[in-house]
């Protein structure tokens, strides 16, 4: 079943609004382009893009299939995490229409996890997701810390300050903070899971 027109059209709209933040925001990073593509928040944002983007141009079949429902989990799964890390752990909550924030920090923290969860609303899973996807989801973040810290320890740059031992009381904080998170993350998956086995849509087929 093909989506309605107007999912077509926001997802290509927010898709395109979250490829363009990210863009824009590289003038101005002063870390260089590979810091630049360090950040969680610019790679999950580059990934959600492309899935709301997909979501409007793949076909049918495609997007009713239980591999694009883990795309989808996975993009709502980081969406939401961004926001969550950068509110609690970064720069606070902070009215949207600030304007001390340039716009593509309100686009990349606020205004993309909300659309991806709204999207999950109006067009639910369609197939019901098991242990195995969550998993897979889980892989994506792990491979980021991992990442993240091991060039940190060669390079002495980190892209957060609670992964810099030097700012968040040594390894153990450090630990700890990557414990907090990666708990945050599994209990996302866990209740993406069970949204797809308590609210599946009716008008697909599994494939």
């Amino acid at each position: 079943m093909n989506e309605p027109a107007w999912v077509r059209a926001y997802r290509v709209a927010f898709g395109l609004l979250a490829l363009v933040a990210v863009v824009r925001s590289i003038p101005r990073n002063d870390d260089g382009i590979v810091n630049f593509l360090s950040r969680f928040t610019y790679q999950s944002n580059i990934f959600v893009g492309l899935v709301l983007l997909g979501g409007a141009f793949l076909a049918p079949r495609v997007i009713a299939s239980v591999r694009w429902d883990r795309f989808r989990g996975a993009a709502v799964m980081y969406a939401v995490t961004t926001f969550l890390v950068y509110g609690f752990l970064i720069d606070g909550f902070y009215n949207p229409f600030d304007t001390d924030h340039y716009w593509t920090s309100t686009v990349l923290h606020q205004v993309i996890p909300v659309v991806v969860v709204v999207d999950l609303i109006a067009r639910r899973f369609s197939n019901r997701l098991d242990g195995r996807s969550i998993a897979l989801w889980m892989i994506y973040p792990l491979a980021f810390l991992a990442y993240s810290l091991v060039r940190g320890s060669i390079t002495g740059w980190y892209p957060y300050d609670f992964l810099d031992p030097d700012e968040s009381g040594g390894y153990a904080g450090v630990a700890l903070y990557s414990l907090a998170i990666s708990a945050g993350f599994l209990a996302l998956a866990f209740l993406l899971a069970r949204v797809s086995q308590r609210f599946p849509r009716q008008d697909r087929n599994s494939n």
